[in-house]
């Protein structure tokens, strides 16, 4: 599943990631996101996959047809993506997906840490708004770190 907020008067985007993902689900949901952005430009993008509980029927091929929707997307244009995860498997999976998504973006990174993809992705002082907006927003069932 994956939930997209965008929050008020502010280029950040938190997109939660959560249950069981496959190929279709990310392709999916990424021709959503385009339309949905459309004209939007220098998207600052959490993409929060701690919630995730099964990628076994994601592939690498699937990730990078998928990240090649990016391209020509007002939405990356002057953007960031920080890709948050909690395994080992996920982390391959979000650096293949960020290698192709690296080409349309101006930076993409992978990382295990919360807050610091956070301070990776904003400027010091949005970083409190940030994390208001996210904790404002319910989780869902499933493992989170």
């Amino acid at each position: 599943m994956f939930e997209r907020f965008y929050q008020p008067d502010s280029p950040f985007v938190y997109v939660r990631l959560s249950g069981v993902l496959d190929d279709f689900q990310v392709r999916q949901q990424l021709d959503e996101y385009n339309q949905e952005a459309r004209g939007r430009t220098g998207i600052l993008e959490l993409a929060d996959a701690r919630y995730v509980e099964d990628v076994d029927k994601v592939s690498v091929k699937g990730l990078v047809d998928s990240a090649g929707l990016e391209r020509g997307q007002s939405r990356v244009e002057g953007g960031k993506l920080a890709v948050v995860v909690r395994t080992p498997v996920q982390y391959g999976l979000a650096r293949a997906y960020t290698e192709i998504s690296s080409n349309f973006r101006d930076a993409v990174a992978v990382f295990y840490d919360f807050d610091e993809a956070l301070r990776w992705l904003l400027p010091p002082d949005r970083i409190d708004d940030a994390r208001d907006f996210i904790a404002s927003r319910p989780p869902p069932a499933g493992p989170a770190s």
